[in-house]
């Protein structure tokens, strides 16, 4: 380093170690790679940051990578091959984060015919575990099968250091079978592009392919829920849509036309029940991702998150993308699981029969509700949810007002039933338009009303209690008078009541990004007279520091919404895809 003391380099190595670091930071794993063949020195140098967030594409990929845990590799050009070496005093290579992708159908042509089974990729992400005890890996699995395991034998062994699962189900149709060339996979991309081997090939929507069927199936979820297999696993996404995920799907609305027929369950609660086993693994579970998951079904989801020996305590977010589940079960979930979520996304196709009973039971104004109303349950239990994303049939109001704010629209003569199909306004080309200066105004009158009729009560209460115990104990709980004891129990109450406001304006302002509503209707209104120039207003309305997005679909109309600034209006491509 006598170089570097006298402001002359004459290598790379003579650079403080903070700014090698610093270099590395910006440079690709094969960079790092590269840098490693030149010196011994810079060898040792690359393999923290080279091994620090390690992807590894392939089973067979992860059987080398495991052995340069310990060892060493060097090209013996003589003898044209890699030569692995044991090293006594081996550099350190710390992982923190491992994704690990296996392909059963892939690895099974390049083997020949046989894939690799559980107990093997558990031996391997084993040993990763011990040279490393802190390290979080990644499985990710492609072209899974729905009526078997993914990798054979799956049940029976433990995979400990994994903590996130992701599975691909799919199978190959004639002439998309795999190459031997395997390329790092990717997550969503915003395109469809030719694929990872040839032309991308959906999972039928209709669930077949040849003489195999996609169905609800318990079984199916064991491995991933019951405890043993991946006992410290915290999020799981399932994805039933494609294969791999270079084939990911682009935008809403192209999932909603493809996925939007999905065979139904005829298993009772009991028979699921039975056919889940333990679901032991559901109490570590942080998020769940499941989309186009043929294998759910209402009666499964009620078997999985209604049971009282395994409640997802952990769980804060929840994806579910057109799954075969109606309105009954999901009016059960949201009521029981939005006040605990901070994450919510829920799509229901465009074709869903409880969706059509419901608008129908709305419409016909009948006292018999089979088919449970969801609007409502965005208002009365998502009100901590950070982001929240519905994309449904049919939306309303009811989201943003209740029936006591409603019938202060109708008390003060506002006239708001003039909608048509969709949503839009019923003659307008005659004039017909609504007053949403009144409805504005309407809504903010008896908003300030409530809550003054909330706090008054509230400090009656505390005035109250105070005199109770003041009773109790014989005298003043102040030391003076019981009218002044009175005034400061009302003062204390306000007070706690401005903390209470602070505390909830410091928690949407304090979060990372702004707190999201994104709110789309492909067919239109749950109710056929309203209007969807009515919501609008009714969003501009909502909590101060909370976005809302609103998309119709019927009207191809889409806007932005955040309290004290001007209504943006959005493409509804923007919103929903580019096949809107």
């Amino acid at each position: 380093m006598e170089a570097a003391k006298n402001g002359k380099l004459t290598s790379f190595e003579e650079l403080p170690t903070e700014l090698i670091e610093e270099i590395f930071s910006y440079l690709q794993p094969g960079n790092l790679a590269d840098l490693a063949l030149t010196s011994r020195s810079l060898f040792i140098a690359v393999q923290t940051p080279l091994y620090r967030h390690a992807r590894v594409p392939s089973f067979h990929a992860l059987s080398l990578f495991v052995r340069t845990l310990n060892q060493v590799s060097a090209y013996n050009y003589k003898g044209k091959r890699w030569q692995w070496r044991k090293e006594e005093t081996p550099p350190g290579k710390t992982i923190v984060t491992l994704l690990v992708t296996i392909d059963s159908i892939a690895e099974a042509v390049r083997s020949g015919g046989l894939g690799p089974t559980a107990i093997l990729v558990s031996r391997l992400i084993g040993a990763v575990s011990r040279h490393c005890p802190a390290v979080n890996i990644t499985l990710c699995l492609l072209r899974a099968d729905c009526h078997q395991p993914p990798i054979s034998g799956l049940e029976t062994e433990t995979f400990p250091c994994v903590t996130r699962l992701i599975v691909y189900v799919g199978k190959n149709s004639h002439g998309d079978e795999p190459s031997l060339a395997l390329t790092p996979m990717t997550r969503y991309t915003s395109s469809r592009p030719a694929g990872l081997f040839g032309t991308p090939q959906l999972h039928s929507p209709q669930g077949n392919w040849g003489s195999s069927f996609c169905m609800p199936n318990a079984r199916f979820w064991r491995p991933y829920l019951n405890g043993s297999t991946f006992p410290n696993c915290r999020t799981v996404e399932i994805n039933h849509y494609w294969k791999t995920p270079r084939h990911g799907v682009s935008t809403i609305q192209t999932a909603n036309e493809d996925g939007d027929r999905l065979s139904s369950s005829h298993s009772s609660l009991r028979d699921a029940v039975t056919q889940l086993g333990s679901l032991a693994g559901l109490k570590n579970l942080e998020s769940i991702s499941l989309e186009h998951c043929k294998e759910m079904s209402s009666t499964i989801l009620e078997a999985i998150f209604f049971r009282r020996e395994s409640v997802a305590a952990k769980l804060k977010i929840l994806e579910l993308r057109f799954c075969n589940i109606d309105y009954g079960v999901l009016h059960k979930l949201m009521s029981q699981a939005l006040p605990y979520l901070t994450h919510f996304t829920l799509h229901v196709g465009l074709l869903s029969a409880t969706a059509e009973g419901a608008k129908y039971e709305l419409n016909d104004r009948s006292d018999n509700q089979n088919f449970p109303h969801l609007c409502p349950l965005v208002r009365e239990f998502g009100r901590n949810v950070t982001c929240l994303e519905l994309a449904v049939p049919y939306l309303c109001r009811d989201i943003f007002i209740d029936e006591h704010e409603s019938g202060a629209l109708l008390k003060a003569g506002i006239c708001t039933d003039i909608g048509k199909c969709g949503g839009d306004i019923a003659n307008s080309d005659q004039g017909v338009n609504l007053d949403r200066y009144a409805i504005r105004q309407a809504i903010l009158e008896y908003r300030a009303k409530k809550l003054e009729r909330r706090h008054k009560q509230r400090i009656a209460q505390a005035v109250s209690e105070s005199e109770m115990t003041t009773a109790s104990t014989g005298g003043s709980l102040f030391g003076g008078n019981t009218l002044s004891s009175e005034l400061q129990v009302a003062r204390d109450t306000e007070y706690a009541i401005d903390v209470e406001k602070q505390k909830r304006r410091r928690l949407i302002s304090d979060a990372r990004g702004t707190w999201r509503r994104k709110m789309i209707s492909w067919q239109g209104l749950c109710r056929d007279h309203e209007t969807w120039a009515e919501m609008m207003e009714e969003a501009d309305l909502e909590e101060e520091g909370v976005e809302w997005v609103l998309a119709n679909r019927k009207l191809s109309v889409a806007s932005r919404h955040l309290k004290g600034t001007i209504a943006q209006e959005l493409e509804i491509a923007d919103v929903i895809g580019s096949d809107a």
